[in-house]
């Protein structure tokens, strides 16, 4: 799911390489099985990274980039 997605581009112009910021929201948790530690539910954490596509003609493009992605969680345990 993505929540912002941000292109530098100009509509009626030929561009051979449009670059892009990604921001997403995301939810983590941790889950265990063993004894004495605990779940206390989700946390919210966020990923973002840089895109960019690579135009080898008009309508066609090769995509990539990269996303950093932080997650979260509680987790409880004895002592």
């Amino acid at each position: 799911m993505h929540f912002f997605n941000l292109y530098i581009s100009s509509a009626g112009q030929y561009k051979s390489v449009v670059l892009g910021v990604k921001v997403a929201p995301n939810l983590g948790w941790m889950k265990t099985d063993q004894e004495g530690y605990e779940s206390e539910g989700s946390v919210a954490g966020i990923n973002w990274g840089l895109v960019a596509e690579f135009y080898f003609a008009e309508n066609y493009a090769f995509g990539t980039g990269f996303t950093f992605n932080f997650q979260n969680g509680k987790l409880s345990y004895p002592g």
